[in-house]
């Protein structure tokens, strides 16, 4: 977690603790927690009762676009009479 002085909406600075890895910033930061956010109000009594907090269930704090995989072709497909595998 970084403390760092950030820009608002107004372009005024103020400080923020940085809590993910990925940020726009490029501070450094890990939250093994999986309960904070980017960003977070800089004040450590509230930061650590949310890490004690319960977590969100998986499917609302994980989201990800599934892959859609193609069809195989037919050539890819394994000529009559040869063996495929798993057989």
């Amino acid at each position: 977690i970084t403390m760092a002085e950030l820009p608002d909406a107004a372009g005024k600075s103020a400080r923020a603790f940085v809590c993910q890895t990925l940020n726009p910033w490029g501070f450094p930061a890990k939250d093994r927690s999986g309960r904070l956010d980017m960003i977070e109000a800089p004040h450590l009594g509230r930061l650590m009762e949310k890490v004690h907090g319960p977590v969100q269930p998986a499917p609302l704090r994980l989201t990800y676009t599934p892959l859609a995989l193609p069809a195989p072709s037919a050539a890819a497909a394994a000529p009559d009479g040869a063996p495929s595998h798993g057989n």
